[in-house]
């Protein structure tokens, strides 16, 4: 299946085409020599069809019977017998797992070949379903059958042995005929074929139109005595993903998506809504194509398939530059960056996105020229240190998010400004000069020692390493310049906060880093969710900010306290105090402080907080 889907890029009509097409030339080589359509049996006086026979008929309904001629054909004649006492028909064949078998006593290899067997069979069944065009499926053999829904009000007042039960998953809607013997276990077997490997919510509205939620057998049979006609009922999916991870997502400032094996989106964070102008209403449970182009899209259920066959993808792990749509059909680029991860035995896909500055008009599709700048864009934004992109006179094409953690800079406010604006005299004056002598030679790179400026007006001591670029489509050179600290005694206090912070920042609890004033160096992201204040909100201001009174008043005392006499009743201990949201609602809190002293020798403080009054 993966050599034709990737070698022959065919369509999938044309590939069950191509796979029934081969199946019958195979089974045409078979009967030579025989009857063309029946044999006799061996074990039966019964006239016994062939394959191609038995398998115009859906498996599903297939009688315990014609099971056993099935195990006859494929060669596992011994597990007739015992398949036939447990009367095991085509429903319960597609149920059966490895561990159903353990009491067949089976050898090993004849499990799995027979595993292997029922695995291929399903396949078979589903090409089928996809190739006829109706979708009613009825035995009178078969414990339920499946049926459109346009068809629910004549099946309703059908059989009184059956009843109708009609299940709504997102947008698709499906009803079961069933008998009253059918237990709940059996009945999510029938849902989770259906629908796919969803952990799913069954509810129901009751007469009294209270929902009830059906969570047990007891609860499954008190649902169906409590009514004698057709049932509806409404399925959700059960997330796979906890609620601390999905507040870890919502928080992030990139988009962040969840997208199941089938290429349906489960998570949409705040951030994907602005990217790309949907409410998460309309966006969850609908294929993740709707935020791509239409030639991106109609590859993209291929790209899933052949990744969950080969099990290798050349984008997973691997950030690159792509183009999306928006809600109003706005076309722009984006750096994309997917990551698997498997919950429940189900393989799902975390997607990060990040906007570029390209935005492309309706109809029109990436240029050429602007993708290769996006492209070195996207790798220069990943380096962590303060990073430039400048043309050949050092005017500023791009800035990294490194530029404001070490210079305090802005990186939209750098953009076409010269880089000798971040510079002090001489190096303001001779940097032009250091590209040209660059230009000159054959090297691709060199590195200067210079003065550069932080936006505060004080002076950092940094190493430029300048490496030039040739763009492939006008030839045209441009050059990126990696700034980093050297190591001076500011620049590895500054490199300890910055290892203090990033650790905070893999914190699922709420922690706070402040200096020996109080300032707020690091306010992680279940911080934010605590209190109510973005980053930015606090970052530089004092930590009292965060108290009622006295303690507001009181605290910076606290602190000069400390520095002098080195003694506190909180550091190193947990005590419940009293905290402040940004509302101004009271927060009771357990605070635990740590003390480290960085190089000039002053402290450095870490408050570790936990919310109790869920506790309380």
């Amino acid at each position: 299946v993966n050599d034709l889907t990737r070698d022959f890029d065919l369509s999938p009509a044309l590939f069950n085409t191509f796979i029934i097409a081969v199946t019958l030339y195979v089974n045409m080589f078979k009967r030579i020599g025989r009857k063309p359509h029946f044999f006799k049996s061996s074990s039966s006086h019964s006239i016994v069809p062939d394959l191609p026979t038995l398998m115009s008929k859906d498996p599903m309904r297939w009688t315990v019977q014609e099971v056993g001629w099935w195990l006859d054909l494929i060669g596992c004649k011994t597990c007739r017998k015992q398949f036939e006492e447990n009367f095991i028909s085509g429903g319960e064949l597609f149920d059966l797992t490895e561990k159903d078998l353990l009491p067949f006593n089976l050898p090993k290899q004849q499990v799995h070949l027979l595993l292997e067997k029922i695995c291929f069979l399903k396949y078979t069944a589903s090409l089928a379903t996809e190739t006829n065009q109706t979708s009613t499926r009825f035995t009178q053999d078969s414990q339920y059958t499946i049926h459109d829904s346009d068809s629910f009000a004549s099946l309703s007042s059908s059989s009184d042995d059956y009843r109708i039960i009609k299940c709504k998953f997102e947008e698709n809607t499906r009803l079961f005929k069933i008998t009253d013997e059918v237990t709940f276990h059996r009945f999510k077997k029938m849902l989770r074929r259906e629908f796919g490997p969803e952990r799913l919510i069954i509810k129901w509205q009751d007469p009294d139109n209270d929902i009830i939620t059906i969570r047990t057998e007891n609860s499954w049979k008190s649902v169906l005595a409590a009514s004698t006609g057709s049932l509806s009922f409404r399925l959700f999916a059960r997330g796979p993903f906890g609620p601390k991870e999905l507040s870890l997502l919502e928080g992030l400032v990139d988009g962040m998506t969840i997208m199941d094996d089938r290429g349906n989106i489960r998570f949409f964070n705040q951030s994907a809504e602005t990217i790309f102008g949907y409410r998460r209403e309309e966006i969850l449970g609908k294929n993740v194509k709707l935020l791509m182009p239409p030639e991106h899209a109609q590859h993209h259920d291929n790209h899933i398939k052949n990744y969950l066959i080969a099990g290798h993808s050349s984008i997973i792990g691997v950030p690159r530059l792509t183009t999306a749509q928006s809600r109003d059909g706005t076309r722009f680029s984006i750096i994309l960056s997917i990551n698997e991860t498997k919950r429940s035995n189900r393989i799902y896909f975390v997607g990060t996105i990040k906007p570029t500055s390209v935005v492309y008009s309706s109809g029109e599709g990436p240029d050429p020229l602007k993708v290769a700048h996006e492209q070195l864009y996207a790798l220069i934004e990943n380096i962590y240190e303060p990073c430039f992109v400048v043309d050949e006179n050092a005017n500023i094409l791009f800035a990294n998010s490194g530029v404001p953690r070490q210079l305090g800079h802005n990186p939209k406010d750098l953009v076409s400004k010269n880089l000798g604006y971040i510079l002090l005299s001489p190096h303001r004056e001779d940097h032009v000069g250091y590209i040209r002598l660059l230009m000159n030679t054959s090297e691709k790179g060199k590195v200067h020692e210079l003065e550069a400026m932080h936006k505060e007006g004080w002076p950092v001591n940094v190493q430029v390493s300048l490496t030039q670029h040739q763009m492939p489509l006008d030839g045209r050179r441009i050059f990126s310049a990696i700034i980093r600290p050297i190591d001076s005694g500011d620049n590895r206090e500054q490199m300890i906060i910055e290892k203090e912070r990033s650790v905070i920042d893999n914190l699922g609890v709420p922690a706070i880093i402040i200096n020996e004033k109080g300032m707020i160096y690091a306010f992680n992201t279940a911080c934010q969710q605590m209190f109510g204040y973005k980053m930015v909100e606090v970052i530089g201001k004092n930590v009292k900010m965060l108290m009622p009174s006295p303690d507001r008043e009181n605290h910076d005392k606290y602190l000069k306290n400390y520095r002098e006499d080195g003694e506190s009743k909180v550091i190193g201990t947990g005590r419940p105090v009293i905290a402040q949201h940004k509302d101004g609602s009271m927060l009771p809190v357990l605070l635990s402080v740590t003390a480290k002293k960085i190089e000039s020798g002053l402290p450095m403080f870490t408050g570790i907080l936990m919310n109790i009054a869920d506790e309380e």
